[in-house]
């Protein structure tokens, strides 16, 4: 399969969580996003979990976006890991969530650093440390994450492999993500720091073969139906902003050779100077 480079421009959303989520510079993306004017009531995946090496001042992210709204009152929640220094105060890779009902300026935050994600769980936490990481060529290691909004109250839940409800954003704190997502994205992101920018994923570029570059699999959207299915390989489309040598991913569609199967994509790169 080709390897697929193509911004998404006809989905505002997703471009605009992008535009205003970025620093001054060097925030990149690695995305799979869904193309197709619809309402979505989740989405999950199983992530492979991996730890690449971050400075201070940087992160590298694996993460499922779910977004509604217009620029000024963007509403997002965000779920997956981070490697996150400046966040953490170290550098594992961590679980990680973020959340915010005014396009990242007046509500908001990462896991529970401010009111509004609600613990349930009560061993497993937004922050803590993901104990087993994947090894290149080596033994591969995936949490299954996933973000469903309740039909009943409206809530929107996360979830991690295989069951266990973590917690839950209440319906309340939101403005359009209280009727659903419109649009979906499931990729890497990560953030330079004095023109450099930290690996992504495994910190090696997108390939075709398994236990090398970071990957998602088994990807599912929850439809308006709140059935949760395949998603449609024709309803999604490849975003990169870098080049090819910083960053990439490819998409390979249904994948049947694994016991996670399903839609499967890798992604990744060394990053270095991404922005020139």
């Amino acid at each position: 399969m080709n390897q697929m480079r193509s911004e998404n421009s006809s989905n505002i959303p997703i471009a605009k969580f992008r535009q205003l989520s970025n620093g001054p510079h060097g925030h990149h993306y690695a995305t799979l996003d869904t193309v197709r004017n619809a309402t979505f009531r989740g989405a999950g995946a199983n992530i492979g979990i991996y730890n690449p090496p971050v400075q201070k001042y940087q992160f590298s992210m694996a993460l499922i976006w779910l977004v509604n709204g217009p620029p000024i009152q963007l509403n997002t929640v965000q779920v997956g890991w981070a490697v996150h220094p400046s966040l953490y105060g170290d550098n594992l890779t961590r679980l990680t969530t973020y959340w915010t009902a005014y396009g990242y300026q007046k509500t908001g935050c990462y896991n529970a650093m401010c009111p509004g994600f609600v613990q349930v769980d009560p061993e497993v936490h937004p922050g803590d440390k993901l104990e087993k990481c994947s090894v290149i060529g080596g033994c591969q290691w995936a949490f299954n994450f996933t973000v469903k909004q309740d039909k009943s109250t409206g809530h929107w839940w996360f979830l991690i492999s295989p069951n266990t409800q973590v917690g839950y954003w209440p319906k309340e704190i939101f403005t359009h993500l209280v009727h659903g997502a419109s649009s979906v994205s499931y990729g890497g992101t990560t953030k330079a720091f004095m023109g450099f920018s930290p690996p992504r994923g495994s910190g090696l570029l997108a390939t075709t073969k398994f236990a090398r570059a970071c990957f998602f699999i088994a990807m599912k959207i929850v439809n308006s139906m709140y059935e949760e299915v395949d998603i449609n390989a024709d309803d999604m489309k490849a975003y990169c902003d870098t080049r090819p040598d910083c960053y990439t991913l490819l998409y390979e569609g249904y994948e049947k050779r694994y016991s996670m199967h399903g839609h499967y994509f890798t992604f990744g790169g060394p990053g270095g100077k991404c922005d020139a």
